[in-house]
């Protein structure tokens, strides 16, 4: 609960948003500690402070990878370039 009590704004009484950026699974933990703690009393129990984000960095460089070999194949079978 460290972290919650640290994003409270000095000046007012809200919480700050905390982003929690992953993949598929680190999201579904947040969800579930969520749904966890969705019965706390105050919005620190409750964790309305945090949020999820998917940053796939694995499915982008995937796709990227896709992208130069579909580019690079035709080079290559250039007869210019044998």
């Amino acid at each position: 609960m460290f972290i919650i009590h640290v994003c409270r704004q000095e000046v007012s009484d809200t919480l700050r948003p905390i982003p929690l950026g992953g993949d598929q699974l680190t999201c579904e933990r947040v969800r579930g500690a969520h749904r966890s703690m969705a019965d706390g009393d105050t919005p620190e129990e409750r964790l309305e402070g945090l949020f999820s984000m998917i940053e796939d960095f694995h499915e982008k460089m995937n796709f990227l990878q896709v992208i130069i070999h579909l580019v690079t194949i035709p080079i290559r079978q250039c007869p210019q370039y044998q």
